[in-house]
């Protein structure tokens, strides 16, 4: 209910993000050009026509739109078979009969479900800082950037980096 609520919000004052980013991006370049740095010759030409950016900027959030849908998905799966682990012994037993290699495969459960409980503990309680530190700083979209947050915790090597991108593009 969150996301979808924060995604909506992000639906009706998206035009005016990107508008703003344009603005921004046009008084940069113009910036560098009053140095003497060209950087329009840098920039790919479809970057430079508003239209592109604006196609560019729409099929991102809707692929972010789409990842954050299938994020809910395995998080709810997640939850699930955190929930389910208890009884995972009872059922290799009935199905397999007794056997060493169920008190093996049990451990091997019980260890995935407590880092995956350890995770998901972290993961919220930066999700929750991530979204009252954006709310304190006055950006819009806390909710969806603690989310965001929330999610990409779970990515290895680059779910920092995915986090933080949306803020600081709000930010700028």
């Amino acid at each position: 209910v969150l996301l979808l609520g924060s995604l909506s919000e992000l639906m009706e004052v998206g035009p005016r993000y990107l508008a703003e980013i344009r603005s921004r991006l046009a008084y940069t370049l113009d910036w560098w050009s009053a140095k003497g740095v060209v950087v329009d010759t840098w920039l790919p030409e479809r970057w430079v026509d508003p239209k592109a950016v604006v196609g560019m900027a729409s099929r991102t959030l809707r692929q972010v739109a789409g990842f954050l849908s299938s994020g809910t998905l395995v998080l709810l799966t997640m939850i699930f078979i955190l929930l389910e682990a208890d009884g995972f012994r009872a059922r290799l037993v009935r199905a397999f009969g007794e056997h060493p290699r169920i008190d093996r495969m049990t451990r091997v459960a019980g260890e995935l479900q407590r880092y995956l409980g350890i995770k998901t503990l972290m993961s919220a309680v930066l999700g929750l800082t991530v979204g009252l530190w954006v709310a304190w700083m006055g950006l819009d979209f806390a909710v969806l950037l603690g989310l965001l947050a929330f999610a990409c915790h779970f990515i290895p090597n680059v779910g920092a980096l995915l986090a933080a991108l949306p803020a600081m593009l709000i930010a700028f």
